[in-house]
Protein backbone atom coordinates (compact mmCIF):
# COMPACT_ATOMS: atom_id res chain seq x y z
CA UNK A 1 0.00 0.00 0.00
CA UNK A 2 1.55 3.44 -1.26
CA UNK A 3 2.09 5.95 1.18
CA UNK A 4 -0.62 8.41 -0.31
CA UNK A 5 -3.29 5.68 -0.18
CA UNK A 6 -2.06 5.20 3.47
CA UNK A 7 -2.33 8.97 3.78
CA UNK A 8 -5.94 8.93 2.23
CA UNK A 9 -6.77 6.30 4.74
CA UNK A 10 -5.86 8.18 7.92
CA UNK A 11 -7.54 11.19 6.70
CA UNK A 12 -10.95 9.46 6.20
CA UNK A 13 -10.62 7.57 9.42
CA UNK A 14 -10.57 11.36 10.86
CA UNK A 15 -13.76 12.15 9.20
CA UNK A 16 -15.38 9.00 10.03
CA UNK A 17 -14.86 9.76 13.92
CA UNK A 18 -15.99 13.22 13.48
CA UNK A 19 -19.39 11.49 11.75
CA UNK A 20 -19.46 8.36 14.16
CA UNK A 21 -19.03 10.79 17.32
CA UNK A 22 -21.63 13.90 16.25
CA UNK A 23 -24.59 11.93 17.75
CA UNK A 24 -23.28 10.68 20.44
CA UNK A 25 -24.17 11.70 24.04
CA UNK A 26 -25.52 14.91 24.86
CA UNK A 27 -22.06 16.84 24.44
CA UNK A 28 -20.66 18.68 21.39
CA UNK A 29 -18.34 17.41 19.23
CA UNK A 30 -15.77 19.53 18.94
CA UNK A 31 -13.75 20.63 14.95
CA UNK A 32 -11.24 22.15 15.14
CA UNK A 33 -10.17 24.36 12.66
CA UNK A 34 -6.87 25.63 11.92
CA UNK A 35 -5.78 29.30 10.82
CA UNK A 36 -2.19 30.18 9.27
CA UNK A 37 -2.21 33.85 9.50
CA UNK A 38 0.35 36.42 9.35
CA UNK A 39 -0.20 38.24 12.57
CA UNK A 40 3.04 40.14 13.02
CA UNK A 41 5.74 42.11 10.73
CA UNK A 42 4.72 42.49 7.11
CA UNK A 43 0.84 42.12 5.88
CA UNK A 44 -0.42 41.85 10.11
CA UNK A 45 -3.30 44.16 9.37
CA UNK A 46 -4.19 42.26 6.44
CA UNK A 47 -3.96 39.03 8.82
CA UNK A 48 -5.72 40.49 11.75
CA UNK A 49 -8.59 41.27 9.36
CA UNK A 50 -8.87 37.67 8.72
CA UNK A 51 -8.80 36.39 11.91
CA UNK A 52 -11.31 38.65 13.21
CA UNK A 53 -13.73 37.61 10.53
CA UNK A 54 -13.32 34.27 11.41
CA UNK A 55 -13.39 34.48 15.24
CA UNK A 56 -16.91 36.55 14.82
CA UNK A 57 -18.58 33.38 12.51
CA UNK A 58 -16.87 31.02 14.97
CA UNK A 59 -18.73 32.64 18.40
CA UNK A 60 -21.71 32.71 16.28
CA UNK A 61 -21.94 29.19 15.28
CA UNK A 62 -21.27 27.71 18.28
CA UNK A 63 -23.90 30.08 20.50
CA UNK A 64 -26.71 29.04 17.27
CA UNK A 65 -25.51 25.17 17.07
CA UNK A 66 -25.78 22.52 20.15
CA UNK A 67 -24.54 19.60 18.06
CA UNK A 68 -21.14 21.03 16.68
CA UNK A 69 -18.39 23.31 18.48
CA UNK A 70 -15.84 25.12 16.61
CA UNK A 71 -12.14 25.86 17.85
CA UNK A 72 -9.55 27.96 15.87
CA UNK A 73 -6.59 26.92 16.43
CA UNK A 74 -4.16 30.12 15.02
CA UNK A 75 -0.53 30.15 14.57
CA UNK A 76 1.17 33.37 13.05
CA UNK A 77 3.26 32.58 9.88
CA UNK A 78 5.29 35.87 10.07
CA UNK A 79 5.22 35.62 5.74
CA UNK A 80 7.23 32.70 6.07
CA UNK A 81 6.65 29.66 4.03
CA UNK A 82 8.59 27.58 5.84
CA UNK A 83 6.87 29.03 9.12
CA UNK A 84 3.23 28.32 7.23
CA UNK A 85 4.28 24.78 6.80
CA UNK A 86 5.80 23.93 9.85
CA UNK A 87 3.00 25.93 12.01
CA UNK A 88 0.00 23.12 9.46
CA UNK A 89 1.73 20.08 10.14
CA UNK A 90 1.74 20.55 13.66
CA UNK A 91 -1.81 21.54 13.57
CA UNK A 92 -2.64 18.32 11.49
CA UNK A 93 -0.94 16.09 13.96
CA UNK A 94 -1.03 17.72 17.18
CA UNK A 95 -4.66 19.41 16.81
CA UNK A 96 -6.62 16.97 14.23
CA UNK A 97 -7.89 20.16 12.48
CA UNK A 98 -10.66 19.45 9.45
CA UNK A 99 -10.32 22.24 7.79
CA UNK A 100 -7.16 25.29 7.79
CA UNK A 101 -7.34 28.89 6.39
CA UNK A 102 -4.10 30.50 4.93
CA UNK A 103 -3.93 34.12 3.73
CA UNK A 104 0.07 34.62 2.42
CA UNK A 105 0.85 34.17 -0.84
CA UNK A 106 4.06 31.74 -0.22
CA UNK A 107 2.40 30.43 2.61
CA UNK A 108 -0.75 29.74 1.01
CA UNK A 109 1.44 27.60 -1.96
CA UNK A 110 3.50 25.49 0.56
CA UNK A 111 0.32 24.63 2.57
CA UNK A 112 -1.67 23.88 -0.45
CA UNK A 113 0.63 21.64 -1.64
CA UNK A 114 1.13 19.80 1.50
CA UNK A 115 -2.54 20.21 2.25
CA UNK A 116 -3.18 17.79 -0.98
CA UNK A 117 -0.72 15.35 -0.37
CA UNK A 118 -2.43 14.86 3.14
CA UNK A 119 -6.40 15.00 1.47
CA UNK A 120 -7.11 18.22 3.93
CA UNK A 121 -9.39 21.07 2.68
CA UNK A 122 -7.34 24.40 2.75
CA UNK A 123 -9.01 28.31 2.19
CA UNK A 124 -6.15 29.85 0.19
CA UNK A 125 -7.45 33.15 0.43
CA UNK A 126 -4.52 34.98 -1.43
CA UNK A 127 -4.90 36.37 -4.94
CA UNK A 128 -2.29 33.99 -6.51
CA UNK A 129 -4.35 33.55 -10.25
CA UNK A 130 -4.05 29.80 -10.31
CA UNK A 131 -3.70 27.94 -6.71
CA UNK A 132 -7.03 26.19 -6.68
CA UNK A 133 -6.30 24.89 -10.45
CA UNK A 134 -2.84 24.17 -9.49
CA UNK A 135 -3.77 21.87 -6.05
CA UNK A 136 -6.67 19.52 -5.76
CA UNK A 137 -7.47 20.24 -2.12
CA UNK A 138 -7.40 24.25 -2.37
CA UNK A 139 -10.49 26.05 -1.87
CA UNK A 140 -11.18 30.42 -2.10
CA UNK A 141 -13.61 33.22 -1.01
CA UNK A 142 -10.92 36.16 -1.83
CA UNK A 143 -10.62 38.07 -5.33
CA UNK A 144 -8.19 36.61 -7.41
CA UNK A 145 -5.75 38.72 -9.86
CA UNK A 146 -7.27 36.87 -12.42
CA UNK A 147 -10.97 37.87 -11.16
CA UNK A 148 -10.06 41.46 -10.53
CA UNK A 149 -8.57 41.29 -14.25
CA UNK A 150 -11.49 40.12 -16.18
CA UNK A 151 -13.92 42.66 -14.82
CA UNK A 152 -12.23 45.44 -15.66
CA UNK A 153 -11.06 43.89 -19.20
CA UNK A 154 -14.87 43.78 -19.29
CA UNK A 155 -15.84 46.97 -18.44
CA UNK A 156 -12.97 48.47 -21.03
CA UNK A 157 -14.77 46.54 -24.05
CA UNK A 158 -18.21 46.76 -23.10
CA UNK A 159 -18.48 50.52 -21.24
CA UNK A 160 -15.56 52.37 -23.52
CA UNK A 161 -15.29 50.16 -26.36
CA UNK A 162 -11.61 50.00 -26.39
CA UNK A 163 -10.05 47.24 -27.87
CA UNK A 164 -5.90 47.73 -27.03
CA UNK A 165 -4.23 47.81 -24.31
CA UNK A 166 -1.12 47.48 -22.30
CA UNK A 167 -0.23 46.26 -18.98
CA UNK A 168 2.77 47.56 -16.55
CA UNK A 169 3.49 45.11 -13.28
CA UNK A 170 5.72 45.82 -10.61
CA UNK A 171 8.44 42.75 -10.31
CA UNK A 172 7.91 40.55 -7.70
CA UNK A 173 6.19 37.21 -7.19
CA UNK A 174 2.53 39.19 -7.45
CA UNK A 175 3.29 41.25 -10.52
CA UNK A 176 4.89 38.22 -12.13
CA UNK A 177 1.78 36.51 -11.59
CA UNK A 178 -0.02 39.13 -12.69
CA UNK A 179 1.69 39.45 -15.86
CA UNK A 180 0.91 35.90 -16.76
CA UNK A 181 -2.80 36.70 -15.94
CA UNK A 182 -2.47 40.08 -18.46
CA UNK A 183 -1.42 37.46 -21.32
CA UNK A 184 -3.62 34.53 -20.65
CA UNK A 185 -7.09 36.42 -19.83
CA UNK A 186 -6.79 39.83 -21.62
CA UNK A 187 -6.51 38.17 -24.88
CA UNK A 188 -9.88 36.29 -24.32
CA UNK A 189 -11.78 39.10 -22.96
CA UNK A 190 -11.61 40.85 -26.48
CA UNK A 191 -8.42 43.07 -25.69
CA UNK A 192 -5.10 42.93 -28.19
CA UNK A 193 -2.75 42.73 -25.45
CA UNK A 194 0.38 45.24 -27.34
CA UNK A 195 2.58 45.15 -24.13
CA UNK A 196 3.57 43.92 -20.99
CA UNK A 197 6.23 45.40 -18.80
CA UNK A 198 7.49 45.10 -15.64
CA UNK A 199 8.70 48.11 -13.58
CA UNK A 200 10.41 48.60 -10.07
CA UNK A 201 11.15 51.82 -7.60
CA UNK A 202 13.57 52.94 -9.54
CA UNK A 203 12.97 56.15 -11.57
CA UNK A 204 14.73 54.29 -15.33
CA UNK A 205 12.51 52.08 -14.42
CA UNK A 206 9.36 53.44 -14.27
CA UNK A 207 10.10 55.62 -17.30
CA UNK A 208 11.13 52.84 -19.58
CA UNK A 209 7.91 51.02 -18.86
CA UNK A 210 5.96 54.11 -19.35
CA UNK A 211 7.77 54.79 -22.74
CA UNK A 212 7.78 51.44 -23.87
CA UNK A 213 3.58 51.18 -23.02
CA UNK A 214 2.83 54.44 -24.83
CA UNK A 215 5.27 53.60 -27.96
CA UNK A 216 2.27 51.17 -28.83
CA UNK A 217 -0.72 53.69 -28.81
CA UNK A 218 -3.03 51.45 -26.33
CA UNK A 219 -6.59 52.58 -25.61
CA UNK A 220 -5.78 51.38 -21.85
CA UNK A 221 -2.89 51.00 -19.96
CA UNK A 222 -3.15 48.71 -16.85
CA UNK A 223 -0.97 48.89 -13.75
CA UNK A 224 -0.73 46.44 -11.14
CA UNK A 225 1.30 47.13 -8.28
CA UNK A 226 0.85 49.30 -5.03
CA UNK A 227 3.34 51.85 -2.83
CA UNK A 228 5.78 54.47 -4.77
CA UNK A 229 6.29 52.53 -7.20
CA UNK A 230 2.78 52.22 -8.55
CA UNK A 231 2.22 56.04 -7.68
CA UNK A 232 5.60 56.69 -9.71
CA UNK A 233 4.29 54.71 -12.98
CA UNK A 234 0.88 57.34 -12.48
CA UNK A 235 2.82 59.77 -12.17
CA UNK A 236 4.38 59.03 -15.57
CA UNK A 237 1.63 58.42 -17.30
CA UNK A 238 0.11 61.65 -16.38
CA UNK A 239 3.41 63.33 -17.21
CA UNK A 240 3.50 61.82 -20.65
CA UNK A 241 0.02 63.39 -21.59
CA UNK A 242 -1.65 60.40 -21.93
CA UNK A 243 -5.31 60.43 -22.12
CA UNK A 244 -6.05 56.88 -22.35
CA UNK A 245 -8.32 54.64 -19.63
CA UNK A 246 -5.74 53.87 -16.81
CA UNK A 247 -6.53 50.77 -15.11
CA UNK A 248 -5.75 49.56 -11.69
CA UNK A 249 -6.16 46.83 -9.10
CA UNK A 250 -7.74 46.86 -5.74
CA UNK A 251 -5.05 48.35 -4.19
CA UNK A 252 -5.79 51.70 -5.33
CA UNK A 253 -8.47 51.75 -3.28
CA UNK A 254 -5.99 52.03 -0.16
CA UNK A 255 -6.13 55.17 1.31
CA UNK A 256 -2.60 54.81 1.77
CA UNK A 257 -1.80 54.29 -1.48
CA UNK A 258 -4.46 57.36 -2.80
CA UNK A 259 -2.49 60.00 -0.24
CA UNK A 260 1.00 58.72 -2.28
CA UNK A 261 -0.74 58.77 -6.00
CA UNK A 262 -2.16 62.07 -4.91
CA UNK A 263 -3.72 64.13 -8.12
CA UNK A 264 -2.33 61.15 -10.52
CA UNK A 265 -5.13 58.72 -9.28
CA UNK A 266 -7.79 60.60 -10.45
CA UNK A 267 -9.68 59.66 -13.15
CA UNK A 268 -8.18 56.05 -12.60
CA UNK A 269 -10.57 53.03 -12.83
CA UNK A 270 -10.18 49.64 -10.31
CA UNK A 271 -12.62 46.99 -9.41
CA UNK A 272 -13.36 46.59 -5.91
CA UNK A 273 -15.47 43.62 -3.50
CA UNK A 274 -19.40 45.41 -4.26
CA UNK A 275 -19.22 45.02 -0.40
CA UNK A 276 -16.78 47.67 -0.30
CA UNK A 277 -19.34 50.14 -1.49
CA UNK A 278 -22.39 48.68 0.70
CA UNK A 279 -21.14 49.03 3.82
CA UNK A 280 -23.44 45.59 5.06
CA UNK A 281 -24.81 47.79 8.34
CA UNK A 282 -25.98 44.69 9.94
CA UNK A 283 -22.57 42.90 9.95
CA UNK A 284 -20.70 45.89 10.80
CA UNK A 285 -22.73 46.55 13.52
CA UNK A 286 -22.22 43.00 15.16
CA UNK A 287 -18.39 43.49 14.04
CA UNK A 288 -17.93 46.71 15.56
CA UNK A 289 -19.17 45.79 18.99
CA UNK A 290 -17.05 42.80 19.06
CA UNK A 291 -13.79 44.38 18.14
CA UNK A 292 -14.65 48.02 18.10
CA UNK A 293 -13.63 48.50 14.81
CA UNK A 294 -15.20 48.91 11.30
CA UNK A 295 -15.28 46.01 9.17
CA UNK A 296 -12.55 45.27 5.87
CA UNK A 297 -13.33 43.04 3.19
CA UNK A 298 -11.34 40.42 4.14
CA UNK A 299 -12.50 40.11 7.59
CA UNK A 300 -16.26 39.70 5.94
CA UNK A 301 -15.09 37.11 3.37
CA UNK A 302 -13.64 34.70 6.16
CA UNK A 303 -16.58 34.82 8.12
CA UNK A 304 -18.47 34.12 5.21
CA UNK A 305 -15.89 31.04 4.48
CA UNK A 306 -15.98 30.04 7.93
CA UNK A 307 -20.41 29.61 7.44
CA UNK A 308 -19.29 27.15 4.32
CA UNK A 309 -17.26 25.33 6.29
CA UNK A 310 -20.14 25.32 9.05
CA UNK A 311 -22.70 24.14 6.33
CA UNK A 312 -20.12 21.44 4.79
CA UNK A 313 -20.24 20.29 8.39
CA UNK A 314 -23.58 19.32 8.52
CA UNK A 315 -23.22 17.96 4.96
CA UNK A 316 -20.51 15.87 5.49
CA UNK A 317 -22.42 14.58 8.97
CA UNK A 318 -25.52 14.06 7.57
CA UNK A 319 -24.86 12.29 4.39
CA UNK A 320 -21.01 11.11 5.84
CA UNK A 321 -18.87 11.93 3.16
CA UNK A 322 -15.46 13.58 3.67
CA UNK A 323 -15.36 17.10 4.16
CA UNK A 324 -13.59 18.07 0.69
CA UNK A 325 -16.48 16.72 -0.85
CA UNK A 326 -19.10 18.35 1.10
CA UNK A 327 -17.25 21.50 0.21
CA UNK A 328 -17.70 20.92 -2.94
CA UNK A 329 -21.15 20.45 -3.32
CA UNK A 330 -22.41 23.54 -1.61
CA UNK A 331 -22.63 25.29 -4.88
CA UNK A 332 -23.57 29.10 -4.78
CA UNK A 333 -23.66 31.21 -1.67
CA UNK A 334 -25.17 33.58 -0.18
CA UNK A 335 -23.80 35.27 3.21
CA UNK A 336 -22.91 38.54 4.64
CA UNK A 337 -21.05 39.59 1.84
CA UNK A 338 -23.76 38.86 -0.45
CA UNK A 339 -24.10 36.24 -3.16
CA UNK A 340 -21.24 34.62 -4.39
CA UNK A 341 -21.07 32.42 -7.49
CA UNK A 342 -19.23 28.84 -7.08
CA UNK A 343 -16.86 27.89 -9.36
CA UNK A 344 -14.03 25.29 -9.76
CA UNK A 345 -13.49 25.21 -5.73
CA UNK A 346 -13.92 29.19 -5.68
CA UNK A 347 -16.72 31.40 -4.72
CA UNK A 348 -16.59 34.42 -6.36
CA UNK A 349 -17.87 37.94 -4.87
CA UNK A 350 -19.85 40.52 -6.87
CA UNK A 351 -17.46 42.62 -8.03
CA UNK A 352 -18.05 46.31 -9.36
CA UNK A 353 -15.47 48.80 -11.04
CA UNK A 354 -15.06 52.40 -9.70
CA UNK A 355 -13.72 55.88 -10.69
CA UNK A 356 -11.24 57.94 -8.80
CA UNK A 357 -13.28 61.09 -8.56
CA UNK A 358 -11.95 63.68 -5.66
CA UNK A 359 -11.92 61.63 -2.29
CA UNK A 360 -14.58 59.59 -3.60
CA UNK A 361 -15.03 55.80 -5.76
CA UNK A 362 -17.61 56.14 -7.79
CA UNK A 363 -19.08 52.88 -9.08
CA UNK A 364 -19.04 52.58 -13.04
CA UNK A 365 -20.15 48.94 -13.89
Amino acid sequence: MGISILRRAARAAVCCAFILCAGCGSKPEIIKIGAILPLSGTGSNIGNQHLRGLQLAIEELNASNPRVRFELVVASDQNDQGAALDAFKDQLVNEKILVSFVVARASCLAVAHQAEVEFVPVFANCIHPLITTMHGNAFRIVPSTTLEIRTTARFLTESLKVDRAAALYFNDDDGNDAAKAFKRDLPQCGLQLLAVEPFTEAAASIKSAVGTALAQNPGAVFVFGAGKAAAGVLAGLRAAGYRGAVVGSSDFHDPAFAALAGKSLEGCYYSVPAIELTGLPDFAARYRKRFNAAPMANGVFEYDAMHIVAKAVDIMLGEQINIANALKKIGNFSGAGGEYTYYEREWLPRMSVVRAQGDSAVAVY
